[in-house]
């Protein structure tokens, strides 16, 4: 069987926890790489048999790590799109420094 690249990226990250990867196995099944697709916490913590919270955590960790994508819809309600390959995780922009304005005259 061929696994999604985020999928075995996930699963190689020492920095994941046993419950994010847990939930990345299930997020998988019902995700591709094109199509926005809306997934109800409840049902991912069901099929995971986490607690809401713990899920809740564990997508959270998912998403920030780049191995998501995220769109928040109405309602609190999220759509999930896998990744081809894990995202980089953002740089932090620094400020540019205050231009010195100078007198023209």
């Amino acid at each position: 069987m061929n696994f999604p690249l985020v999928l075995v990226q996930a699963w190689d990250d020492q920095a994941l926890t046993a419950t994010a990867k847990e939930v990345m196995w299930f997020m998988v099944k019902r995700l591709d790489v094109v199509d926005w697709t809306p997934v109800k916490l409840a049902s991912i913590a069901k099929d995971a048999r986490l607690k809401p919270s713990t899920c809740s955590d564990a997508l959270a960790l998912l998403v920030r790590r780049g191995y998501l994508d995220v769109r928040p819809l109405e309602r609190r309600s999220r759509e999930f799109r896998l990744p081809i390959t894990k995202r980089p995780p953002r740089p932090k922009v620094k400020p540019a420094p205050p231009v010195e304005q100078t007198a023209l005259f």
